[in-house]
C-alpha cells in the first residue's frame, strides 16, 4: 500500500500534528510578552484575573445582575490586599466618598478574621454596627487594547437588631498601563430599618461601548409602609485613562 518513504513521511506528519496540538495554552504573561495582549494589569490583579470573566455583550447592572452576581461567591472572594488596591483609589466626590466608611468596616472585619479575633469583634458588637462584610470579584470589561474595568462588590449586613441594614455595593475600577487609576460605586442595593421607619435604595447603571456610565438612583423611605420620601437622581461618568469624569 505505502512504500517506505511514504510511510516515513506520514509518520513525521502525524508526529508533528500531535506534538503541536498537545502544546499547552499560552499563559497571559507569554501572550503579553509577544504583544498579543497589550492591557497590562497590576501584578496582584494578574494573579487572580481568572476571577473576572470578560463581559462581551451589554453592560447592564440591574437587579437581575445583582441576583446573578451571587452564584460564584464562594469561588471569587477577594483578598484584603486586592480590596485595598482598589479602595485606595476611590473617587473623592460627593457620590463616592461615603463608600469609604462601608469599606473601612470591611477592613476591620477582614483583619479580625485574619488575626483570629473575629469572635472577639462579634462579642463587642452593638446596634448600628456592621457584623459581616465580604468582597467578591465579578467581571471584566475591556475597552480597546489598553484599558479595562474590573467589577467587584461588597456584601454587608449589620448587628441583628434595630436599627438594621444590609446591602451590596458594586464597584468599577479602571485599570491601565499596569496601574489602578480610579474606583467608583457602580450600583447598589440596600435595605434599612429603624422602626417605624425603613428605606430601600437601589442604584443601577449601564456602560455603553464608548465608556459612558449612566446611573439611576432611587431611594424610597417609608413609615409603617406608608411613603414618606422618594428621592431619585441620575448622573453620568465618562471612562478614560485618567479616571471617571462626571459629565452631563
Amino acid at each position: 500500500m505505502f512504500n517506505s518513504s511514504t510511510k516515513i513521511s506520514l509518520l513525521i506528519s502525524l508526529t508533528l500534528f500531535f506534538s503541536c496540538s498537545s502544546k499547552p495554552e499560552k499563559t497571559y504573561e507569554e501572550l503579553k510578552r509577544e504583544g498579543k495582549k497589550s492591557i497590562i494589569f497590576p501584578e496582584e490583579v494578574e494573579k487572580s484575573l481568572k476571577k473576572y470573566p470578560l463581559i462581551s455583550k451589554e453592560y447592564i447592572f440591574n437587579e437581575k445582575f445583582f441576583a446573578d452576581s451571587s452564584k460564584n461567591n464562594t469561588l471569587n472572594a477577594l483578598s484584603i490586599n486586592d480590596v485595598k488596591l482598589f479602595a485606595n483609589k476611590l473617587k473623592k466626590d460627593e457620590i463616592n466618598e461615603s463608600n469609604k466608611y462601608t469599606l473601612n468596616d470591611y477592613f476591620k472585619i477582614e483583619e479580625a478574621k485574619i488575626n483570629h479575633k473575629y469572635q472577639a469583634y462579634l462579642d463587642k458588637l452593638d446596634i448600628g454596627m456592621t457584623k459581616e462584610s465580604i468582597c467578591y470579584a465579578l467581571n471584566r470589561i475591556e475597552f480597546g487594547d489598553s484599558l479595562a474595568i474590573l467589577v467587584w462588590k461588597d456584601e454587608y449586613s449589620s448587628y441583628d437588631a434595630c436599627p438594621f441594614f444590609a446591602g451590596t455595593d458594586f464597584f468599577a475600577t479602571i485599570i491601565t498601563d499596569g496601574k489602578v487609576v480610579e474606583t467608583i460605586q457602580l450600583a447598589m442595593k440596600e435595605n434599612t430599618a429603624d422602626a417605624p421607619m425603613g428605606s430601600t435604595t437601589i442604584k443601577t447603571s449601564k456602560i455603553n461601548s464608548k465608556g459612558l456610565v449612566s446611573s439611576l438612583y432611587d431611594c424610597l423611605v417609608d413609615e409603617d409602609g406608608a411613603e414618606v420620601e422618594h428621592i431619585t437622581d441620575k448622573y453620568n461618568y465618562q471612562i478614560s485613562k485618567k479616571g471617571f469624569t462626571k459629565v452631563k
